[in-house]
């Protein structure tokens, strides 16, 4: 939602508690908002003339400049759902560093280095060719990954499926599968999955117990 609604929402009592809790902490910690707060009561219920119609966008993209520096993240995630949210607060990039250092495979270490600078389309273009030579649970892996980077977890969790449950990657697969789930706001989907990253003692163990009780 635009900040204009947003303020309407808030005055109109529409906010969920947990939005309207944020919005009033971010006015407390900026001044500025409450200003701008403010001036939307006194003249949203009237028509603007075209000055104060300039007036009021050139105040908008002022805040909107503030609300970059300030913590645009807090502000733009009032609407999102509550699995996304958790996505956006506890995602993070699989590392490759050393993948990449030890990678005897010119073209997996050219994926990995476009997965590690954030190129995931790239990267996913570059795993799907290597997948299509030969099937290896390292390129699985890494695919499903520049999928849920890329936005496309309905695609990464089937791929994340196919992995061998031997594979030096099984603790990180439900961790990454939950992550999925988050991101399509499946919360059932996401609990089974964090249950098994938790109860797995992997690299993810403790955000997937801590995670779980921020579902409850």
């Amino acid at each position: 939602m635009d900040q204009d609604e947003l303020f309407r929402n808030y005055l109109q009592g529409k906010l969920s508690p947990s939005d309207k809790s944020l919005l009033e902490k971010l006015l407390e910690e900026n001044p500025r908002y409450q200003a701008e707060l403010e001036l939307f009561r006194k003249t949203w219920k009237t028509p603007e003339s075209s000055g104060s119609r300039v007036k009021s966008i050139l105040i908008s993209i002022v805040i909107a400049l503030i609300i970059v520096a300030a913590g645009v993240f807090l502000f733009y995630t009032f609407a999102l759902p509550q699995g996304p949210k958790l996505f956006s607060a506890y995602y993070e990039p699989y590392p490759v560093d050393r993948l990449i250092s030890q990678s005897q495979n010119p073209k997996l270490k050219q994926g990995l280095e476009a997965y590690q600078a954030q190129r995931f389309d790239q990267a996913t273009s570059i795993f799907e060719q290597l997948l299509a030579q030969s099937e290896s649970d390292q390129v699985l892996f890494h695919l499903g990954l520049s999928h849920l980077a890329s936005g496309r977890p309905e695609k990464a969790i089937p791929i994340f499926s196919l992995i061998s449950k031997e594979s030096p990657y099984s603790a990180s697969i439900a961790w990454y599968k939950a992550l999925g789930y988050l991101q399509m706001n499946k919360i059932d989907e996401a609990k089974a999955q964090l249950k098994i990253a938790s109860s797995a003692k992997g690299e993810f163990s403790n955000k997937a117990t801590e995670l779980l009780d921020k579902l409850k």
